[in-house]
């Protein structure tokens, strides 16, 4: 589980009341014929957490192990490697990223025929780690609203606009994005939203590079710079990114009798874009280098065919934090050995079991795709890769399932997420937990990106996260296969199996709800890597 959320995640913890409803005859039936072996997912467990996978961190060799088990595993299982796109997800990732502070290496430039200004690196603006390279000198401005094209909500801050060679001013987020009446999801982001997005739009359009306001003045007063974050993934963009202090840059629509502010307020109260070109006077500069490795992640892929075109993912994360460089929870360990048991050794190990049992049984209504993810502890890369990867995919996805954390069951307490967003699975997940012996507690924030179940909610995918809560061995070198819950976990898994049954053998759609739990709080930034769209602080 990815370590900048934990915070919140221990915090939000809602209880429920316990189900009074009972499963129906076939589901008793179903779970009465289903084994699971404590044995095997112990030895997978102690394989996967064992020291000579160095705590399985993105790039390493102790992850490419990790993954090659896990695909023999698949294969041992019975599962077929996914429809076209095969037993592995590849996608390259970026590593120990910095910023090259040295004289005219990083630059931002503004000029105008009234004023000119050299904005201060790390204090005015700072690029993004996923920024492509470059040097632009001299560039003309244009200002392109949310820098967002979505011909389904017919809106498009580019009409009309010629951004070929310039560098394009944007607001971070979307239009109207507090309001239940937006034309976008309003309590919900779409993917429109995401940095990656916005800069994809700007460069098919042929815009050379994209400025990204840190802010919504007025309604924020806020102006902080994200943190740098030294990786990104699951790939650099062809143009440099910035992001930029409002203050520092509203002085140049101030010149032309434009206010930041009431640029936002005309979209938000109008609905529709205010994008303008910048007089030839104003012009920017722009030039940024980054310096790091590159290295490339797998996901994993078993593939169970259904009887529809339908399919679901059931998914859990392999990577972990490696020997404790980012992320560790206990400073004093960081350079030694994180191995992982709980975090998230216990959430494959469980993935597995469930695809032996799928994988023997027969046929559901949709298919299920078992997927191992990297890369969820550096910002969720790799269910960004495969969730790219989908539309190549027959069939359409309906569903998905992950498990992060499952391994520590304490007083008989399975924590889940996400089914304020997936109302029609509430009953019969309670009713197994009922069955049992499990109390359900419901994370009752909404789940962005807790783990990688939150990238798939942010598409509009129903997504749940089964967990069991965090511990203070979480991100530590104490998280050891001694410290699970074998007879725990399987007592989880015969929940999960129900869950899976009730995502993947029913009939009729799975209700998607964005934004409807009564508690969240919209506090709410953008992941800095491109493949997210947010986190909540």
């Amino acid at each position: 589980m990815t370590g900048y959320r934990s915070s919140r995640i221990s915090k939000r913890l809602v209880a429920c009341l316990a189900s009074a409803l009972l499963l129906p005859l076939a589901i008793q039936v179903s779970l009465a014929a289903v084994e699971f072996s404590t044995d095997q997912w112990q030895r997978d467990v102690a394989y996967l957490a064992d020291p000579a996978l160095e705590g399985r961190a993105l790039g390493s060799k102790g992850a490419a192990k990790a993954a090659s088990y896990i695909e023999e595993r698949f294969r041992e299982i019975g599962l077929r490697p996914a429809p076209v796109l095969g037993a592995r997800v590849r996608f390259p990732v970026s590593l120990d990223i910095e910023m090259d502070e040295s004289e005219g290496h990083n630059l931002f430039r503004l000029a105008g025929p009234a004023s000119s200004a050299d904005l201060q690196l790390r204090k005015d603006y700072q690029p993004l780690p996923f920024s492509g390279n470059a040097n632009l000198e001299n560039r003309q401005l244009v200002f392109a609203g949310y820098a967002i094209a979505d011909p389904e909500r017919d809106y498009d801050d580019f009409a009309g606009l010629d951004i070929r060679g310039k560098i394009v001013i944007a607001l971070r987020r979307e239009p109207q994005e507090r309001e239940g009446s937006s034309r976008f999801r309003g309590l919900d982001f779409t993917p429109n939203a995401s940095f990656a997005a916005k800069a994809r739009a700007v460069a098919n359009r042929g815009g050379a590079g994209l400025v990204l306001v840190s802010n919504r003045l007025p309604a924020e007063s806020a102006d902080e710079l994200p943190p740098f974050s030294p990786s990104a993934g699951p790939g650099k963009l062809p143009i440099p990114v910035l992001m930029a202090r409002a203050q520092a840059i509203a002085p140049f629509f101030t010149e032309q009798g434009m206010e930041l502010s009431s640029l936002v307020r005309m979209i938000d109260r109008e609905g529709g874009p205010q994008s303008f070109a910048f007089p030839t006077g104003y012009r920017a500069t722009l030039r940024v280098t980054l310096k790091g490795k590159t290295a490339e992640g797998f996901d994993v892929l078993g593939w169970k065919p259904g009887q529809t075109e339908e399919y679901i993912i059931v998914g859990a994360h392999y990577d972990h934090i490696g020997f404790g460089k980012r992320f560790a929870m206990d400073p004093a360990a960081k350079g030694t050995l994180h191995p992982g048991a709980d975090d998230n050794a216990s959430g494959v190990a469980s993935m597995l079991e469930l695809a032996r049992t799928v994988a023997q049984g027969p046929a559901l209504r949709r298919g299920v795709l078992f997927v191992a993810f990297a890369g969820e502890e550096h910002g969720l890369f790799g269910s960004a890769a495969l969730l790219e990867r989908t539309a190549e995919l027959p069939g359409r996805l309906t569903g998905m399932i992950n498990f992060d954390m499952v391994g520590r069951l304490r007083n008989n307490e399975l924590f889940i997420a996400g089914l304020e967003s997936v109302p029609g699975l509430s009953a019969p997940v309670e009713a197994a937990a009922q069955s049992a012996g499990l109390t359900l507690r419901r994370i009752s924030e909404y789940p962005y990106s807790m783990s990688d179940h939150g990238t798939f909610l942010d598409a509009g995918v129903p997504s749940l996260l089964f967990f069991t809560g965090l511990h203070e061995e979480y991100h530590t070198a104490r998280d050891t296969p001694d410290t699970l819950n074998p007879a725990g976990a399987h007592t989880l898994l015969d929940v999960a199996y129900e869950t899976v049954l009730a995502m993947a053998d029913r009939p009729g759609e799975i209700e998607y709800v964005p934004g409807k739990d009564p508690l969240i709080e919209r506090n709410m930034r953008e992941i800095v890597a491109p493949s997210n769209p947010l986190q909540q602080e």
